[in-house]
């Protein structure tokens, strides 16, 4: 049942929308990348980033992916008077910056609420 629909939609983007595919392919492969930085980090010994943080920083490259994408944005639009080698960066780029960003961010805040939770535990036995 569900491949009849994606064949109909496929055969719309087809004819109707061939610049929106494009846009489409993109914006997956945008998605995909924003899981690299937790799985390529949950590969060490010593793991700096905690489920928290790859979560949010995950859901943070989504949305500036999502973002872009929908308003036809670029580094340009972002970055008027950076250089020109700034603004010819795919925006997957800066999604993926704004996703380790956030990822760090977040597991530093969460590794400390954990230390805490575990120091009151100990305290209590």
């Amino acid at each position: 049942m569900c491949v009849p629909i994606v064949a109909l939609i496929a055969l719309f983007f087809t004819f109707f929308g061939g610049n929106s595919i494009i846009a489409l392919l993109i914006m997956a492969y945008s998605f995909v990348l924003q899981l690299f930085p937790p799985l390529f980090l949950s590969l060490w010994k010593k793991n700096p980033v905690t489920k928290t943080g790859a979560a949010a920083g995950i859901i943070a490259g989504v949305i500036m992916v999502a973002y872009v994408t929908l308003t036809s944005s670029t580094m340009a639009t972002f970055f008027p008077k950076a250089p020109s080698f700034i603004k010819d960066l795919d925006v997957g780029i800066a999604a993926l910056v704004i996703n380790i960003v956030f990822m760090f961010v977040v597991s530093a805040f969460t590794k400390t609420s954990v230390k805490i939770k575990t120091e009151m535990k100990t305290k209590a036995v």
